[in-house]
């Protein structure tokens, strides 16, 4: 059982990027733990993405030390079996978590963008897509052959759909659901109420997941050119390597919004350096769900810099607790930290607790 060069690299990648996602996810865990936090859907969603890629980086282990990266012609029958059962398994678990991913950044953005009624619609459509492309690939993989065993004992009685086409249109509808999520908080984030600086900084936090759709359309390249060869199985290693690659840096991205109140409230207290106004504002942004807050500090915030606009305007009843000048003005609403709040002309009203908003 000799490991090849190539099943040698796959192998070094998948224990090194196998300790960073898991410090990742290890540290978001504890950001919800240390500063009093609930599990979140999102939070699960990138869990079970977690445990699926383990279990694919585990699948990828038993693969290389039976023959991936060999030259067809030196394959043997139990290793061209291994492989081909390799190709079923990691298909089902590799849709696993990358549905994983996306409907975790899917629920982030429900919690992040309460206030836009387009944009919850626009979350719940896409949350609809990625479910509906989820059951029918799996339903596609799990009946590849008939019976499914056919597919690495080919001498059995049965028959098999070709693979390729499937695969391809896996990747494309990947490349495609995955730029739709990356760009969707983009019209929402550009009417907030900052400098162009700053919407730049908390888009780029939504924009890194274009990195996985350039690294898909590589893998498309590279699916293709392995299903048109005689010599499959040495071209296999890299297209399993790229689909690791996707798959542990999308656990990473979707991860990071979560890391950002964690860098706030200890390395910035313990360090002694206090971070730009930027990454402040981010955290302002994705601390919604903290149970440990503080009044908001006015000579660290400018609320015209942080505050959403929205479209939706109503006249604020004078029971509701506002302070404005009239009884009856056109207020924007927003959601922040779970509260709602109501913002008219320079003045801000917003329900009794509302003045610890922040971490």
């Amino acid at each position: 059982m000799a490991i090849t060069y190539h099943g040698t690299q796959v192998l070094i990648c998948v224990g090194v990027f196998t300790v960073l996602t898991t410090v990742v996810l290890g540290l978001r865990l504890w950001a919800i733990h240390v500063l009093k936090k609930r599990l979140h859907l999102h939070d699960i969603f990138v869990s079970i993405a977690y445990i699926s890629t383990c279990i694919l980086s585990g699948l990828t282990c038993h693969a290389a030390a039976h023959g991936l990266g060999k030259h067809t012609r030196d394959l043997s029958a139990t290793e061209s079996a291994i492989q081909h059962q390799f190709i079923i398994s990691g298909a089902v678990t590799s849709i696993t978590s990358t549905v994983g991913c996306k409907l975790s950044i899917l629920a982030l953005y429900s919690t992040l963008f309460q206030a836009s009624r387009l944009m919850r619609i626009l979350i719940w459509l896409s949350t609809a897509l990625v479910t509906a492309y989820f059951i029918v690939f799996l339903c596609l993989f799990l009946t590849q052959c008939q019976p499914l065993s056919h597919y690495w004992n080919p001498t059995s009685p049965g028959s098999c759909r070709f693979f390729k086409t499937e695969e391809l249109l896996l990747t494309g509808f990947n490349i495609l659901i995955d730029t739709l999520i990356a760009l969707l908080p983009a019209p929402t984030i550009w009417t907030l109420q900052m400098s162009i600086r700053n919407k730049w900084m908390v888009s780029s936090m939504f924009y890194m997941g274009l990195l996985i759709v350039a690294l898909m359309a590589w893998r498309l390249k590279i699916t293709y050119d392995t299903y048109t060869t005689s010599d499959w199985s040495y071209a296999f290693a890299l297209a399993v390597l790229l689909m690791l690659l996707e798959l542990w840096l999308s656990i990473i991205i979707v991860s990071i919004p979560s890391l950002v109140p964690l860098v706030r409230h200890f390395i910035e207290p313990r360090s002694g350096y206090r971070v730009s106004p930027m990454l402040r504002q981010a955290q302002y942004m994705f601390s919604h769900r903290s149970m440990r807050r503080r009044p908001l500090p006015d000579d660290d915030w400018d609320m015209d810099e942080i505050l959403p606009r929205t479209n939706a305007s109503e006249n604020v009843d004078s029971s509701a607790g506002g302070n404005l000048d009239s009884p009856s003005v056109s207020v924007n609403k927003v959601h922040v930290d779970g509260v709602q709040m109501k913002l008219g002309g320079s003045g801000v009203a917003s329900s009794s607790h509302a003045s610890s908003t922040l971490n």
